[in-house]
């Protein structure tokens, strides 16, 4: 549209100096001039949109701006904007699950208040599926290669390269006494008698999510994400799908599951960010850097469970962060490989006295212990009463000074400017 009206607005002041010679006057001429671009400047403001601009929305959960919940306002936002579109949340309690779809790029989410700004959502890998709402946007989401880097991973088996999404493999075991939950599609019943609830297929983990975001280029400042359902099964906060994605003193408050970064071969930035959970509470195949974030555990279990893939060289790395726990917690490991060749670093570390010495522990029902060779779990300089590098097993290595040296975000995305704009 943009270029069509810079021809017109050309061929206009050619046809203008004919129009002088016309009407003999300098007034006549400039007030059709006058008359034609405002006409111009309207038809331009109609095929840009209303939202088609770089002007901030305001999300209030009391009325009192335009948009009441987030998606909302993530509904009127162009596709694959070139300019950078903030939407800036008041404090509030959103209860929606918010979907970034891959069509949207360059957004940044503002809070007005970090612990008082939270958008949250109750749902568990064992509720039942004819219970199930989801957002608005999911039947119309789905990944998108085009903002993703690199080239398409391999194809080939699970085992040993985990080359397949992780969310079209089988749902990852609960740690409590429920059956797994599956993927099966919505029963044709819709109000099934509560007495038969119990029977129907669940959720799974990979619907749980309060908020997902499958766009590029997205950022979140100063705001909490958070899943508070019960502790009934998996439940995910925040699951990512993007490349170059940004967390800036957020709070991701969940349990199990907490955190799924969900798409190999896309890069996280999470800085000065508080993540809480109880098992896995960090899990999947991307990569993704913890700048300064405190690590909190809730209970006795594991905080990461990397599926890097084999082909990718780098998964978690933790710098800087404290590790904390609450009272009465007091064996935690770092993580356990959710697949054979996944790589976890905890560098210039504070690991309380939660973390047992062993420091990680293997994970047989995804992968043959004989096999403990493969996975790449790595830690240097760390400090505090869970810094035991001597007692650590045997199967993970203490980097040299010249090894962490050279691991920089840098080094580690390949760039940096969507960090630092």
């Amino acid at each position: 549209m943009k270029s069509v009206v810079k021809i017109i607005k050309i061929e206009f002041r050619v046809k203008m100096k004919h129009l002088k010679h016309i009407f003999k006057g300098q007034w006549t001429a400039s007030i059709i001039l006058s008359v034609f671009f405002y006409q111009l400047s309207i038809g331009e403001a109609f095929a840009h949109g209303k939202y088609d601009n770089t002007d901030t929305l305001f999300v209030a959960q009391d009325g009192s701006s335009e948009f009441k919940t987030v998606g909302e306002a993530v509904e009127v936002c162009r596709a694959f904007m070139e300019y950078k579109k903030v939407i800036f949340v008041k404090k509030g309690i959103y209860k929606e699950k918010v979907i970034i779809p891959s069509w949207l790029t360059n957004i940044e989410i503002i809070g007005e208040d970090r612990d008082q700004t939270v958008i949250t959502y109750d749902d568990h890998a064992n509720l039942p599926m004819a219970t199930y709402r989801p957002s608005t946007l999911d039947p119309l989401t789905s990944p998108n290669p085009s903002c993703r880097r690199g080239t398409p991973p391999p194809t080939g088996g699970d085992r040993g390269g985990n080359h397949t999404h992780p969310s079209t493999l089988a749902p990852r075991p609960s740690t409590l006494d429920s059956q797994p939950s599956t993927l099966d599609p919505i029963p044709s019943t819709l109000n099934p008698q509560p007495s038969t609830l119990d029977s129907q297929p669940k959720i799974g983990t990979f619907r749980t999510y309060t908020v997902k975001v499958e766009g590029c280029g997205i950022t979140f400042r100063n705001i909490t994400i958070e899943n508070n359902a019960p502790r009934k099964g998996q439940a995910v906060a925040l699951h990512t799908e993007g490349d170059r994605l940004l967390f800036v003193n957020c709070r991701i408050l969940g349990n199990q599951d907490t955190i799924y970064t969900g798409m190999e071969n896309t890069r996280l930035y999470f800085k000065d960010c508080y993540i809480d959970g109880t098992t896995d509470f960090i899990f999947g195949p991307s990569t993704a850097w913890f700048e300064g974030c405190e690590i909190r555990s809730k209970v006795n279990s594991y905080v990461t469970a990397a599926s890097t893939p084999k082909y990718i060289r780098y998964g978690y790395i933790f710098h800087n962060c404290k590790l904390t726990a609450d009272e009465g917690v007091d064996k935690v490991y770092l993580g356990r490989p959710w697949r054979a060749y996944a790589h976890t670093l905890f560098i210039d570390c504070d690991l309380g006295s939660h973390i047992v010495a062993e420091g990680w522990q293997n994970w047989p029902d995804y992968h043959d212990p004989a096999q403990e060779g493969t996975v790449r779990y790595q830690e240097y300089n760390n400090c505090g009463a869970g810094a035991n590098p001597q007692a650590r097993v045997p199967w993970s290595r203490q980097l040299t000074q010249q090894e962490a040296a050279a691991i920089t975000p840098l080094e580690v995305f390949g760039c940096t400017q969507w960090i630092t704009e």
